[in-house]
């Protein structure tokens, strides 16, 4: 008897370790809904939305504000449910009545939020279909031959990031994303390790793009001279400045002199490569 239940446990525990295991692998399948969830949320401006029913609203309020039609009501609801599980939005109440809140997450998509740095254009270039087929030709990208020199973006779509921006003509999204980033990352810098600039004068912003990091110091810092360095293109397209000076060039090849050079990783993805870092290093 004894032996006949022990047997039987043994065979529910192993059904709900292929219940839970099933769970799990679905859960590992569909983690692209998350993203492709939040990017929904800052097209449709629903944290601004929020924002300007001061910090808390209603699925009607968020309805009117994005100018959704009625009859994508109930979608409404179940987009705002995921970003509320994924912690994108915070929630108290349910159903109609529900109030929902923004996040320390989805503050940062705010224009005109508290931190004033808007990170909805680089969800944008994060969160993108030609991002997401790339992904889907990682296989061909190890098994063949041909791909041996190549990045996993030229393997998928047969060109490189830079020339896909400019056959779409998305490279001034791409360049506002950098600039987004740039301008979070100075805000914090400067606030709370403004030291580190202690004793430069001059400075090279390596690969510096439209020059969003090298503004944000020379504005702190008058006394530090900012140059940015880059390629011609990128450089062609830099906004005017009289607080920065842009030089087009290769950082590989040469770096013009100065107390110190500032390296910051733009995008933390597949074909950009690494974790976003800032680094001040000692100049020539």
């Amino acid at each position: 008897m004894a032996s006949g239940m022990q047997h039987k446990n043994a065979i529910s525990t192993a059904t709900e370790g292929l219940i839970q295991a099933q769970l799990e692998l679905y859960h590992h399948s569909l983690g692209y809904v998350k993203s492709v969830a939040l990017r929904a949320a800052t097209e449709l401006g629903i944290p601004d939305a929020i924002h300007r029913h001061g910090g808390v609203a209603t699925l009607s309020d968020i309805a009117t504000e994005t100018g959704i039609h009625p009859s994508k009501y109930s979608h409404l609801r179940r987009l705002m449910h995921a970003l509320a599980v994924t912690g994108i939005f915070s929630v108290e109440g349910s159903d109609d009545d529900a109030g929902y809140k923004l996040t320390a997450v989805s503050s940062i998509l705010v224009e005109g939020g508290e931190s004033m740095c808007n990170l909805s254009p680089m969800v944008h270039v994060l969160v993108e279909l030609l991002k997401l087929t790339m992904l889907c030709s990682i296989k061909e990208w190890f098994t063949d031959e041909r791909a041996s020199a190549m990045t996993l973006f030229e393997v998928a779509h047969g060109c490189t990031p830079s020339e896909m921006k400019a056959k779409k003509g998305t490279v001034g999204m791409f360049q506002a994303a950098m600039v987004a980033d740039s301008n979070l990352v100075m805000e914090v810098v400067l606030k709370e390790h403004i030291g580190i600039f202690k004793g430069v004068s001059s400075l090279v912003d390596a690969g510096g793009g439209h020059g969003a990091a090298a503004a944000a110091i020379a504005k702190a810092l008058p006394h530090v001279k900012c140059t940015v360095l880059d390629l011609p293109h990128v450089i062609a397209g830099a906004p005017t400045s009289r607080d920065v000076q842009f030089v087009a060039g290769d950082v590989f090849e040469y770096v013009p002199q100065a107390d110190a050079i500032l390296l910051k990783t733009r995008v933390p993805s597949i074909y950009y490569g690494g974790a976003r870092k800032l680094y001040l290093l000692e100049g020539r």
